[in-house]
């Protein structure tokens, strides 16, 4: 689930006429997003390690964000 956030923060940067499927995905990203954030937190109060991929990949994706919604 990460990687496929991940990959949707390039989604600004991806025509769609170039791959498709990307078009497709960027209907998604929202629900990526609400997802890997309960994700997050749940790792997080069973103090589990990916919680960290999760936190780092929504840090990352805060900078991305910002041109996905402009």
């Amino acid at each position: 689930m990460a990687t496929v956030l991940l990959l949707s923060f390039l989604l600004p940067y991806i025509s769609p006429k170039t791959i498709p499927v990307f078009a497709i995905l960027s209907l998604f990203v929202p629900f990526l997003i609400i997802i890997n954030l309960a994700f997050a937190l749940y790792w997080l109060l069973q103090l589990k390690k990916q919680f960290l991929l999760s936190s780092i990949i929504l840090a990352i994706g805060g900078f991305f964000l910002r041109r996905f919604i402009n």
